[in-house]
């Protein structure tokens, strides 16, 4: 059976991230921008934090990164 045919291949569309994202708290927005200030800047390809939020997979990767502790920081 091949790809087209087979029903439990997801297709590209199935995996296509969301057009628009949800509205972030400003909270978690200022702190997106200064991690990506402080820690991501120097290495990524967009070197404005507006130009780095218009990539929905930057977007969602400095989003989990604030909401998650950062391992080996203690919360004490």
């Amino acid at each position: 059976m091949d790809e087209q045919t087979n029903p439990q291949t997801p297709s590209a569309q199935q995996l296509a991230l969301p057009i628009e994202e949800p509205t972030l708290p400003l909270d978690q927005v200022r702190a997106m921008r200064r991690l990506f200030m402080r820690r991501w800047v120097r290495w990524h390809r967009c070197k404005r934090f507006e130009d780095a939020m218009a990539d929905p997979i930057t977007r969602r990767l400095l989003a989990l990164a604030v909401s998650r502790p950062r391992a080996g920081r203690s919360s004490a």
